[in-house]
């Protein structure tokens, strides 16, 4: 689907992933407003009302996927809490050990304020930044 109008363009042609992966020409059937950002609520064509039965408690996707992680609700994600979040949504012990080492590697210092030295993988990191983690990559 091209036009001549920029604004309504679904390919752009110095992005190749735009042109393999085409817009789905039903989707205004298969999706209520599929145009429209929801706050809380991750939909799709095989989920059009997100997930039912989950409460959002008022927080974003983001901050939903994020709570997740928490797992004792302190706002705080350790990487043993990390761990067993990924050992709960399936990955074997060496990957879940290896990805939570790389994230809290990466997630600690964006997420902590104060925080000049290099960070460890031991760090914890936190679930609401508060912009922080914009500020400081």
């Amino acid at each position: 689907m091209s036009s001549s109008d920029p604004s309504l363009a679904t390919e752009a042609p110095q992005a190749a992933v735009t042109s393999e992966r085409k817009l789905s020409p039903d989707l205004q059937e298969q999706l209520a407003k599929p145009y429209l950002a929801r706050a809380m609520a991750a939909v799709d064509p095989s989920h059009p009302e997100g997930s039912k039965g989950r409460d959002t408690k008022g927080m974003s996707v983001l901050q939903q996927h994020a709570a997740f992680f928490d797992r004792n609700g302190d706002g705080v994600i350790y990487p043993w809490e990390t761990f067993q979040s990924l050992r709960a949504i399936g990955l074997g012990s060496p990957s879940a050990f290896g990805t939570s080492i790389l994230l809290h590697l990466v997630l600690t210092y964006p997420t902590q304020p104060g925080m000049d030295a290099f960070p460890s993988a031991l760090d914890p990191y936190k679930e609401h930044p508060q912009g922080q983690a914009r500020e400081r990559l």
